[in-house]
Formats: structure tokens, sequence, C-alpha cells
């Protein structure tokens, strides 16, 4: 069996279809974090083991420990359920969607798979403006003095 590559982003990226074009489409799941309420997650565990799938809407199943690489692609942040929902209810979804997408990440605890752009990293390097700062020295870039 090949291993998956797991396409997380949102659905109106437009870089994606371009690289995606010269990939096996068989190979490939894609997220599309602000459809989210359309996959459906499972988990199965079975003596000390577990698996965790995840089905688009079409019916195609992704399993997690066949993911070989990911590709994080800029999904967008905030999912809206309904416009319905208060303020509060609204903030509450979005908490338990970003608790979704960590649990995920953690699904890949017998290997990790090869990350393109991983959330955490990328997280830590944004909040850590001086490191930013230093590295851009270091490559050459000019830094402002003031």
């Amino acid at each position: 069996m090949t291993e998956t590559i797991l396409v997380i982003t949102g659905s109106d990226e437009p870089n994606i279809p371009l690289v995606l074009e010269h990939l096996n489409p068989e190979d490939i799941f894609r997220l599309n974090t602000d459809q989210i309420l359309n996959y459906l997650s499972s988990l199965k565990v079975e003596k000390g083991s577990s698996e965790f799938f995840l089905t688009d809407n079409s019916g195609k199943t992704c399993q997690m420990s066949q993911v070989g690489s990911i590709w994080y692609r800029r999904p967008p942040e905030v999912i809206t359920v309904s416009d319905e929902l208060s303020e509060n209810h609204q903030k509450f979804a979005s908490r338990e969607f970003q608790r979704f997408l960590l649990a995920t990440w953690h699904t890949f605890v017998e290997r990790e798979p090869i990350w393109v752009n991983h959330p955490l990293k990328l997280r830590r390097i944004e909040l850590n403006k001086p490191h930013q700062l230093q590295v851009a020295s270091e490559i050459g870039f000019q830094i402002p003095r003031h």
C-alpha cells in the first residue's frame, strides 16, 4: 500500500490544485478545514493500539497510520459552524476544532510523517520575533536598528 499525502488547507487555497495535478489523486487526502463538518472522524481501539480515520463527503477515507507526509498549507484557523450561534458558542466550536487538529497531530505516535510547514513549529516561529530577526540577520538581511 502506498503512503498517503495528507493536505491540510482551506477550500479556497489557490495553490493546492496547481501542485496536486502533478500527483496521483489516489495518494492524496485533502482536509479542507473550513469544511470540517463535512468529514467523519473515527477511532478504532483494540488491545493497546488505536487507529484514527478521516472520511470526506465523497466517501474517501484516510487511515492516519498510512500518512507518509503532510502539507499544511494555510488552513483557515477559525470555522463558522452557524451564524445562528452566539459568540460564546462560536468560540467554543473554534476551540474544539483546534483541539481536534491537535489530537490529529498526536495520532502519529509510531512514526512522524514528513511535514511541509508543521503547524506547531510555525506557531513557535510566529511567536518568536527576536529569533526571526536573528535568523534574518544571519542570512544577510539588513535589520533596522531602531
